[in-house]
């Protein structure tokens, strides 16, 4: 798509966490995406403070694809996401996005196996209970999400087709339906 314009939300996340306090209002689980400063992290921990019941926190970084962030976008981003991460009871980063997360994008073209758990427990060693690291390719051709369930604290590895073409927008309906899932069969 080429550049982007990217508009920072901040004091509207500010004012609309201002009104969901001034009426208490509780949330079962919140569902970020795009968080472009550690002031906007700050805001989403003062929101998670201010809950009677700690919501389920759901983070996707969405930053990039195929070993770099998206046009437009700046280490600011990379930051807000390390930052959320101790917050996070699920994290839906693509490979890329944990690369960034745990500063090790240069390795990113060669990642195997092993490498991809030890993402996954550098995520973890920053706080994040869950993890689901999607659009995973090994040395097999294969493609693969791997995930941590701190539920069964175990490690998952799911093999899926590739449709050998882009499609913007996938890495959100992974999110949606995780969330939807997540908000069916959660134990309340």
């Amino acid at each position: 798509y080429g550049e982007a314009v990217v508009h920072y939300l901040t004091s509207f996340i500010e004012v609309s966490i201002a009104m969901w306090k001034k009426h208490d209002i509780q949330f079962d689980l919140i569902s970020t995406g795009f968080l472009m400063s550690i002031k906007q992290v700050e805001a989403i921990e003062d929101l998670l403070e201010n809950q009677k019941v700690r919501p389920y926190l759901i983070a996707d970084p969405i930053m990039g694809d195929n070993g770099m962030l998206y046009p437009g976008l700046s280490a600011d981003l990379v930051e807000g996401m390390r930052a959320i991460a101790p917050h996070a009871d699920l994290m839906l980063p693509n490979l890329t996005e944990a690369a960034l997360i745990v500063g090790e994008e240069e390795n990113f073209h060669n990642i195997d196996e092993e490498g991809v758990k030890r993402w996954i427990d550098r995520l973890r060693e920053k706080g994040t209970k869950s993890v689901l690291i999607t659009s995973v390719e090994l040395e097999d051709g294969k493609h693969y999400i791997y995930g941590y369930s701190a539920a069964e604290e175990e490690y998952f590895k799911v093999e899926y087709r590739m449709i050998p073409k882009e499609f913007a927008g996938t890495g959100d309906i992974f999110s949606a339906l995780m969330t939807a899932e997540i908000v069916h069969n959660r134990p309340h």
